[in-house]
């Protein structure tokens, strides 16, 4: 989603809200760092959802070229 518009889209109604509380949750705020939850929060609703991270392997030596 494009995070500069954001704000735009959700005004326009062009985002259906991701319900947060209840049985009806699609998204555990708590599951995640507030700033991150917060990025697509707009007046109050809440419309994203931050992708969880994944743990990669750690790289192996490096290589010359």
């Amino acid at each position: 989603m494009n995070g500069p518009n954001f704000g735009l889209y959700a005004d326009a109604g062009q985002l259906l809200p991701l319900e947060t509380q209840g049985s009806e949750a699609v998204l555990r705020p708590a599951d995640f760092p507030a700033d991150l939850v917060s990025l697509y929060r707009w007046k109050g609703t809440q419309y994203g959802a931050p992708i969880p991270a994944r743990r990669h392997p750690a790289p192996g030596p490096r290589r010359p070229l």
